[in-house]
């Protein structure tokens, strides 16, 4: 596709509300990686998300919306899953990011358009916390359905330069909010039936999210596309990647984390959130850089080390 313009990276609030309005497609900042938004309600507008990110008609899109009463308007909450939903999306204290699946409400069918669903009988929601992503919601009537701002199966931008490395000429505008917060995309929570179900791990930890609800489970449904994240391939940039390699084994450009002698470092002290935060941006430099082997250190398979391994282990397939 030719560029016909070039994408703006934008502070105006304004310019992004009226282009959304016009069922434009826009790039806004969120707490986890940015976001490639449209209004959920009309056809033209989803379907391009899809054209302008190359993604599959098949994987359905996660739908933002400001408040839990616009939640319950979209999906059908058990009495548990309503007190799931208050206390991830309402909770100040709450930590990482969480999308929940539940039943789509009955007689909503023709309000929403169909390719957010991708023939699911089921609706993903999520209640966003970054304060412009809210901002742009309350100035708006309809709900955004939003994947990750890049083309499908790169790796997610955590910033709005990476959006517009990614799609310049392709989107009007790219709302600015600098750097995402967690630097991981939301995790996927299942409460259609009455154990919760964690079907894509992301920003909110398993362990943490246990302690929280101590019946939830861990998935081991690890490649769906009907699940948007899950493909065997995804997050990868073009380099090649080796997985779990100990510093004395490095052959290549080495990824390290903690103390130990590397080229680039996921986190000196060897923290996970940081690790998370830093990781995205990490593989877009190796592929800035035009590395083509790149030896990454073993991450530890608990907390948020669970969803970098899994992003990785993405990163890395062929």
């Amino acid at each position: 596709m030719t560029n016909k313009f070039e994408t703006l990276i934008t502070n105006s609030l304004q310019l992004v509300v009226q282009s959304l309005k016009n069922a434009d497609v826009v790039a806004l900042p969120t707490e986890t990686v940015y976001g490639l938004a449209a209004d959920a309600t009309k056809d033209l507008a989803v379907q391009s998300i899809y054209r302008v990110k190359g993604r599959p008609s098949s994987n359905p899109l996660i739908v933002h919306v400001s408040t839990i009463e616009s939640a319950l308007k979209w999906g059908s909450f058990s009495v548990k899953g309503l007190k799931i939903a208050e206390e991830v999306w309402l909770d100040s204290s709450f930590s990482g990011a969480v999308t929940l699946v539940v039943p789509l409400k009955e007689n909503t069918e023709n309000e929403l358009s169909p390719y957010v669903l991708a023939g699911q009988k089921s609706i993903a929601l999520r209640l966003p916390r970054h304060p412009l992503f809210k901002e742009v919601l309350s100035s708006i009537d309809f709900p955004l359905a939003a994947p990750s701002a890049n083309r499908s199966n790169y790796v997610s931008p955590t910033c709005a330069e990476h959006v517009k490395w990614d799609l310049d000429g392709l989107i009007p505008y790219i709302l600015d909010g600098g750097k995402s917060q967690y630097g991981l995309e939301s995790t996927i929570i299942d409460i259609q039936t009455d154990i919760p179900s964690i079907l894509r791990l992301g920003s909110s930890s398993y362990e943490y999210l246990q302690s929280r609800f101590s019946d939830l489970i861990l998935s081991k449904y690890e490649n769906s596309k009907a699940v948007p994240g899950l493909s065997r391939k995804h997050y990868s940039p073009k380099a090649k990647i080796h997985l779990n390699i100990l510093p004395e084994n490095k052959r290549n450009f080495y990824v390290g984390f903690g103390s130990m002698p590397c080229d680039l470092n996921l986190s000196l002290d060897g923290s996970l959130e940081e690790a998370a935060c830093n990781l995205y941006h990490v593989l877009r430099q190796i592929d800035r850089d035009k590395i083509n082997i790149v030896d990454f250190a073993p991450i530890p398979h608990d907390g948020l080390g669970r969803a970098i391994n899994d992003r990785l282990k993405r990163a890395a397939s062929t």
